[in-house]
């Protein structure tokens, strides 16, 4: 998010954060939810290419 839209937002009376801050995440959670993100972008790379085939 781009930091007018946040300071927007912010002045409305919106709280502004991450995922990890909702959902209260440890930083070792929050490094396993990216591996699997990055995990699952891969694959679904991967079966793109393999369907272009």
């Amino acid at each position: 998010m781009d930091n007018a839209k946040q300071e927007r937002l912010m002045a409305e009376g919106w709280k502004v954060g991450t995922a990890a801050d909702f959902l209260d995440l440890t930083p070792e959670e929050s490094m396993i939810v990216e591996m699997r993100l990055a995990l699952s972008r891969r694959l679904k790379e991967r079966r793109k290419m393999q369907m272009t085939q």
